[in-house]
């Protein structure tokens, strides 16, 4: 699926990192481990969001929809001192709809085991290593769903905290291009202001108070899956490489450690559904969408 779950998200390949100098001093006071305050071990997320119906550049499909899930379990073990084992389990789901697909699917799903190496600074991630080795498919399991997806990056101090280098790799066996590297930076000119040029969602972030930011900023999704059956004898029981460019505005809010639950909404400027080994693709017109994500650690 896309790799951007609890940690952005299946592309993903940065997610998890965004937080290590994001700790201004306004969200300081809440989120700051002290020795008092044990280490988050147990992790709950969800993730929902909704491209409305937009057109396809192809004649045998009209429009589509498309209506994303996920869910998300963890748990972390300290290995030593600032370094955990996290293992777990994600779920996530595509349903597109329309009243004539053709040869696209009109779900795309992923089951998942979730393992990562991390090295944590306060309540964040500042490296980590993470697989999910699972099968991504339509509607049926078969040998050629099985995939490995990875990401491993972090951030690396370059001014105090205020500018960081954040760079990582990612990838999956069953994407068009294998291997994705990724490089950018993080900058905090004030402490309530925060400039995320980083994939997958990168953001200009205004801390309000202690428990609420604003954003502005895209998001890049990239996930592929096993297809089934279907007529069109280039396409069926293939494999599909997915790709959403969005731009939207949105609000973080947590009201106390651990907890956050986030609202946004914009535009999808385009989704592409890619049968690359058989040298077909559909591209979406721009389309609003909505997306909600909350989670829970503990």
């Amino acid at each position: 699926m896309k790799y951007t779950g609890l940690f952005a998200l299946g592309c993903g390949l940065l997610t998890a990192t965004a937080g290590i100098a994001g700790t201004t001093a306004s969200d300081s006071k809440q989120t700051i481990t002290t020795p008092e305050q044990p280490p988050l071990t147990e992790i709950i997320s969800i993730d929902s969001s909704y491209d409305f119906s937009s057109r396809i550049n192809q004649r045998n499909v009209r429009r589509v929809d498309t209506l994303y899930n996920s869910i998300e379990l963890g748990h972390r073990i300290q290995v030593n001192g600032p370094w955990y084992f996290r293992v777990g389990a994600a779920y996530e789901r595509y349903d597109l709809g329309s009243k004539d697909l053709g040869p696209l699917p009109n779900t795309m799903q992923s089951a998942a085991g979730v393992f990562a190496l991390e090295y944590r600074y306060q309540d964040y991630t500042a490296w980590q290593f993470e697989i999910r080795p699972g099968v991504y498919f339509e509607h049926e399991v078969t040998f050629g769903a099985f995939d490995i997806p990875f990401n491993f990056g972090g951030v690396i101090p370059i001014v105090d905290k205020k500018f960081m280098a954040v760079v990582g790799v990612g990838g999956a066996l069953l994407w068009k291009y294998p291997v994705f590297p990724a490089v950018g930076f993080l900058w905090i000119p004030r402490d309530n202001l925060q400039v995320r040029a980083y994939l997958p969602e990168p953001q200009i972030r205004y801390s309000v108070n202690d428990h609420l930011d604003v954003w502005f900023g895209g998001q890049f999704t990239e996930a592929a899956y096993k297809t089934g059956f279907n007529s069109d004898s280039d396409t069926s029981r293939g494999v599909i490489d997915y790709q959403d460019y969005r731009v939207g505005i949105g609000g973080n809010y947590s009201p106390r450690r651990g907890f956050n639950i986030a609202l946004n909404a914009g535009y999808s400027i385009r989704q592409e559904f890619d049968f690359y080994r058989a040298e077909k693709r559909f591209i979406s017109d721009p389309t609003p969408y909505v997306r909600l994500q909350a989670s829970v650690e503990w």
